[in-house]
């Protein structure tokens, strides 16, 4: 063997060598250190560490009972597909919609937490409260453009709640066109 193979087999062990060294000197500086004691004692300290073996499942917990709401909604039909309502463009420079003033629409969407605002700027606007997954809205007036995102005028089926909410911005959608089923409610209020 020459003498350089030696070197090199030599510099690698010393290498290894030193690894260990080092790993062994960080599990001793990560092992728990020993709490200073008030006085010195000739008795050893003893430490006792328990582990956990077993995982014991417990009884599943009964299921909460439903609270009965007063408003019962319409069930949707799954012969109804609301991306089969066409797309056109209701105002310049705005997103495109499948509603129209009058249609029912339902909530689809809750990307961003879309709620019912006091106004029609309703990127400002606090707003009343959440939208609900699969909440009907009746749509009461034409739409308007903020930020290249069509906003409506609505009145929730559930609450009778009065405001105005996001349809989409052309790549997010909150409202669909309900199924034509969905007659709107003859309780709503002009």
């Amino acid at each position: 063997m020459s003498s350089n193979r030696i070197l090199i087999i030599i510099m690698i062990i010393i290498i290894v060598l030193f690894g260990v060294i080092i790993l062994l000197s960080l599990n001793r500086e990560q092992a728990a250190p020993i709490p200073p004691t008030a006085e010195f004692s000739p008795v050893p300290t003893i430490w006792l560490t328990q582990f956990v073996t077993q995982i014991v499942a417990t009884a599943p917990s009964p299921t909460p009972t439903q609270i009965p709401t007063s408003t019962q909604f319409p069930t949707a039909t799954l012969a109804w597909d609301p991306f089969s309502a066409p797309l056109y463009y209701p105002l310049p420079n705005c997103a495109a919609s499948r509603l129209y003033k009058g249609d029912m629409a339902f909530v689809g969407s809750l990307a961003g937490d879309p709620r019912i605002s006091l106004s029609d700027q309703v990127f400002a606007d606090p707003g009343i409260r959440n939208l609900v997954m699969g909440e009907y809205l009746h749509l009461t007036s034409n739409p308007v453009c903020e930020q290249n995102t069509l906003i409506w005028e609505v009145r929730a089926v559930s609450d009778d709640t009065v405001g105005f909410v996001k349809e989409g911005d052309g790549e997010t959608y909150w409202l669909f066109p309900a199924s034509p089923a969905i007659a709107t409610p003859k309780r709503l209020k002009p």
